[in-house]
């Protein structure tokens, strides 16, 4: 339900307001009761029909013939005739309701009445229904007719798992003693009926509808999973270890955004799809995985995408680099999106050796410009980072321009991958990997992915060197 908030803290439809019907000219209470014998006969146009079953069209939802007590009154042209007759249907003074505590009034969208122990609400539209604890005081507490929920279409009856319900105005309200009241609207409320309602899938609503963390996003939970919407993607439960997974990395705050399909199964396990990327369940793996489809975006950078590696006098103009937004592996299993500038002739080869380490679960911990380390290669190899393009001098001598400066250099996996000089091993802490044969993951090893990519490309790897530079690959060997 795409909505706007009340004061009152729950959504309000803009839209949705009935015109207020005219008022009648009351009628005394004993006009009223010794009209009722004509308002309500069997069968009579004032006898309405039973409350909406939870899940109309399932035979294992569907109401059975209403008892007397929870037939409507069908619209009158006088708000207190119609009150009284539901009053009177329900016992009168010696009823549920008990006796009355103020006249008729008129009230958002139309009239109430209100009793000892509850209340009366009337519309033509809606015919007149009693409001009752504990239903009640949460619909109170939201604001009555004047809120989202609008006026009573029902009396309370039970449904599945033995919950208590009352409809309202495109919406229902769920009561049980160990959940208490909550609410469902709009799309949500179409969906959770469709998957049985309270008897189905998703259980007993346990959240009312409430405003996500994205604009026009609302969010409903329920004993067993959540309902997300919007109005670009439309009502999308989740559930089990997908729903784990999606609240843990941030739900609808998180860069994959909200669902935009329902969860299916594939030959792994399940899946769902959202905004940005999906969810997987993989069996063989035991766990919930962000996962991309290995596919890039190239862009021409701008000086200002470079404004701590290139300056001017740099031997590549940043018309002859590359952006490369791609996908990669990290260490906790995920996909995310990194963003690499190399010179624009070797993009396809850095494309496919990307392509080659995600497509065989070779982990990557983060690809960023190097811009975002101020231009530093220690910091930018303190934070493990995989990088390539960066106008500087080769780290530990400062005579010498790097191969970085000319886009055709790549570093992947800095922490994990040393570079060993005749001083000291950068970056600091790294030194536990020049241990080669204790391979570990994001180490670079002879025919993994990465080394047998880029020997096939022809990029020779630094570890040849006599002082070992285990990140580093460059088309011409330096």
């Amino acid at each position: 339900m795409n909505q706007r908030t009340t004061g009152a803290g729950c959504p309000s439809r803009p839209g949705r307001r009935r015109p207020r019907p005219a008022r009648g000219t009351a009628p005394t209470l004993l006009l009223a009761a010794g009209v009722l014998s004509l308002l309500l006969p069997q069968g009579s146009a004032l006898a309405g029909k039973a409350p909406n079953p939870e899940y109309a069209g399932n035979a294992a939802l569907t109401a059975t013939a209403a008892p007397a007590a929870l037939t409507a009154t069908a619209p009158a042209v006088d708000p207190v005739a119609a009150i009284e007759a539901r009053y009177q249907q329900l016992g009168g003074p010696a009823g549920v309701l008990g006796p009355p505590a103020s006249p008729v009034v008129a009230v958002p969208h139309g009239y109430r009445r209100v009793y000892a122990h509850g209340h009366i609400y009337y519309s033509p539209a809606t015919g007149a229904w009693e409001v009752l604890d504990p239903f009640l005081a949460y619909y109170l507490g939201l604001g009555a007719s004047a809120s989202a929920l609008g006026l009573p279409t029902s009396a309370a009856y039970t449904s599945g798992r033995g919950a208590r319900v009352q409809n309202f105005d495109d919406s229902r309200v769920y009561w049980t003693p160990a959940t208490g009241a909550h609410s469902v609207y709009g799309p949500t409320l179409a969906r959770y009926l469709a998957l049985g309602g309270s008897a189905g899938s998703m259980g007993i609503p346990t959240i009312s509808e409430h405003a996500g963390k994205r604009p026009g996003v609302r969010v409903t939970g329920f004993s067993s999973g959540r309902i997300w919407y919007s109005p670009s993607t439309g009502a999308r439960e989740i559930r089990g270890a997908i729903l784990a997974k999606y609240l843990r990395i941030g739900a609808e705050a998180s860069w994959i955004g909200v669902p935009t399909g329902y969860m299916w199964r594939t030959v792994y396990g399940y899946r769902q799809d959202f905004q940005h990327a999906s969810l997987q369940d993989i069996h063989e793996r035991r766990g919930v995985y962000v996962r991309l489809p290995f596919s890039t975006s190239v862009r021409t950078p701008r000086a200002s995408d470079l404004p701590y590696t290139y300056r001017s006098g740099c031997p590549v103009p940043p018309s002859g680099l590359r952006m490369i937004s791609v996908p990669f592996r990290r260490f906790d299993g995920d996909d995310h999106w990194g963003l690499i500038v190399v010179r624009a002739d070797v993009v396809p080869e850095i494309t496919l050796v990307f392509k080659h380490a995600h497509a065989n679960w070779w982990v990557i911990r983060q690809v960023r410009r190097v811009d975002k380390f101020r231009g530093s290669d220690e910091a930018s190899m303190a934070a493990d980072n995989t990088s390539a393009f960066n106008c500087r001098k080769v780290t530990g001598n400062p005579y010498r321009l790097s191969q970085h400066s000319y886009g055709n250099a790549i570093d992947i996996n800095t922490f994990e991958n040393p570079y060993v000089t005749p001083s000291r091993v950068y970056p600091p802490g790294s030194a536990t990997y020049l241990d080669r044969g204790n391979v570990r993951p994001g180490m670079i090893v002879r025919g993994d992915p990465v080394e047998s990519t880029m020997r096939r490309l022809g990029w020779p790897w630094g570890a040849r060197w006599a002082y070992p530079d285990y990140q580093h690959f460059s088309s011409n060997g330096r």
